[in-house]
């Protein structure tokens, strides 16, 4: 079955942008949004089954998996702090 799931990014890995053509590296992502090295290493992904990133955890999420008028189905996801 397929099933998202959640780890740390992986360096040198994409994400897709606002525009649907542009695609940003994670890390420059990170750095713009002023992450310091700790952070970036310790920055979640929820991952589709086929690696593709699906959202950076408290950050945002990909176009290609974002709510629309004509989406079908939706994914909830509730994160719980590490006690």
């Amino acid at each position: 079955s397929k099933r998202a799931r959640k780890r740390t990014r992986k360096r040198k890995q994409e994400k897709e942008q606002e525009s649907k053509t542009e695609k940003k590296n994670i890390s420059y992502y990170l750095t713009d949004r002023k992450f310091s090295l700790f952070e970036k290493e310790n920055q979640y992904v929820v991952c589709s089954s086929d690696d593709k990133i699906i959202w950076l955890i408290g950050e945002r999420s990909d176009n290609r998996f974002r709510i629309t008028n004509t989406t079908k189905r939706v994914m909830i996801i509730r994160l719980k702090k590490e006690q």
